[in-house]
């Protein structure tokens, strides 16, 4: 990977680690290096849903707003929603710009400007559940141009 990303420059709780290490981020990572080949990056259309089912609670994906401006949750699965204890589909970081975890847009920010995967440790203290620790993944998508436009990730409690 590209220059790691400090933990001072993400959060007090979030480390980037080399490579995924749980079946659910390895999982996801595994189908996204099959689905982008030789290319840089798979197209949203070539992740297939199908494939993903065991993996879809742990998944979610964020359409990129603006060139990064903003980002909005356009999938969220039940365990994530329930490790967080909230369902953020739809939602926008803009509209919770001062929410404890508005750093996390950097962190979708380094991997737009990579446009590789990062793979993070991160205890979910922001969301006031510092005993739930998880590894997550986060992987590029592009638009059917082939252009930068989604990040799909996971995350898996250790």
């Amino acid at each position: 990977m590209n220059e790691r990303v400090s933990k001072e420059n993400i959060s007090s709780t979030a480390i980037e680690l080399d490579a995924p290490t749980l079946p659910v981020t390895r999982g996801l990572h595994e189908h996204w290096l099959r689905a982008k080949g030789d290319g840089v990056m798979p197209r949203h259309r070539d992740m297939q849903p199908g494939q993903l089912m065991e993996l879809t609670p742990f998944v979610y994906i964020l359409d990129i707003l603006d060139d990064g401006a903003d980002f909005s949750v356009r999938f969220m699965g039940s365990a994530i929603a329930q490790s967080i204890g909230a369902d953020y589909t739809n939602a926008k970081m803009s509209d919770s710009a001062n929410h404890p975890s508005a750093w996390r847009a950097d962190v979708y920010r380094e991997v737009m400007s990579r446009k590789e995967p990062m793979v993070t440790a991160v205890d979910l203290g922001d969301f006031e559940r510092d005993f739930t620790k998880t590894e997550c993944i986060l992987l590029p998508l592009a638009n059917k141009a082939g252009q930068l436009a989604m990040i799909i990730c996971a995350a898996e409690q250790y």
